[in-house]
């Protein structure tokens, strides 16, 4: 088995698929100084303690050639995932904990499609609105959106699970954002949990999705704004994970990432010891998810 001296990590290999840069818009990744103590930083952070939980689970399974495919989903859960969900996954003995977590939150989840439902009844009703869906989101955006390819610029935001019913003043924010985006021809869409679970589970609350960057402080102002006048509090992203990203339409950056530590986990198995490879992709799954783009030459 090979040393610590012979490791090639998943950000420095030249021979492996690192980039995260999907158009010539989005010229680089900003690399911070790595920090070697970075998964001590974040020990106790229950997505890290599922994630080794999980992964380690995984690596040395008999069956790891049928299960790696796995991997990415891990990696992805450990980005994006609340804290609290991974908390209420670890201390379940019950392999149904998913099923005790939705009776637990019936009546909140009662509420929130009703709000969801009539929030789609009013946006159907206005003109130059659309709503879009796809598992797990629910989203409001322009008919007349632009096929150009171009970056797609996000902007994340995380609220407090005991807020869910920010959800309610949603058609607000979407008005706001939609004179912004008429006014600069912008494509700008927001997008949020289509339910209460997935509220539960995914630390990103409020995405909003834009194609031209000047407008990116505007948005950053109209959503600090609202948040204000309806007394929304706003969390750290999990694991201080950047909040601002650019990546594809169809890939989002935490997709990104998992699926090139996926691979980097595949053409490395047996070579290095399991913890070894447990560590080292959950620190550069961190490290990778607090870097912010750098577009044109400036970082963001």
């Amino acid at each position: 088995m090979n040393n610590i001296n012979n490791f090639t990590s998943p950000v420095n290999n030249k021979n492996e698929s690192t980039s995260y840069s999907i158009w010539d818009e989005v010229d680089s990744i900003l690399w911070l100084k790595k920090d070697d103590n970075v998964l001590e930083k974040y020990l106790n952070n229950q997505n890290v303690v599922l994630c080794k939980r999980e992964l380690s689970n995984l690596l040395n399974s008999s069956n790891w050639l049928i299960l790696k495919n796995w991997v990415s989903e891990i990696i992805s859960n450990l980005l994006t995932n609340r804290p609290e969900y991974s908390k209420i996954k670890l201390e379940s003995s019950d392999e149904n904990f998913l099923i005790n977590l939705k009776q637990k939150i019936e009546l909140q989840s009662i509420w929130y499609k009703s709000t969801i439902d009539r929030l789609e009844a009013e946006v159907v009703k206005i003109a130059d609105l659309e709503i879009a869906t796809n598992p797990g989101w629910f989203s409001i955006k322009q008919k007349s959106e632009s096929k150009e390819k171009k970056a797609n610029y996000k902007l994340y935001l995380t609220i407090p699970v005991k807020e869910y019913s920010f959800v309610s003043n949603l058609l607000d924010l979407s008005q706001k954002l939609a004179i912004l985006w008429n006014e600069t021809n912008d494509n700008i869409s927001i997008k949020v949990a289509y339910n209460m679970l997935w509220f539960v589970t995914h630390s990103d609350s409020i995405v909003v999705h834009f194609k031209n960057l000047d407008n990116k402080t505007k948005i950053e102002k109209i959503l600090s704004d609202w948040m204000s006048y309806y007394s929304i509090n706003e969390e750290s992203r999990n694991l201080w994970r950047t909040k601002f990203a650019a990546d594809s339409k169809d890939t989002s950056y935490s997709n990104i990432i998992a699926t090139n530590i996926e691979n980097w986990l595949k053409q490395h198995y047996w070579k290095y010891d399991n913890k070894l490879l447990v560590d080292l992709a959950i620190k550069y799954a961190i490290e990778s998810g607090q870097k912010v783009p750098k577009i044109n030459g400036i970082t963001y």
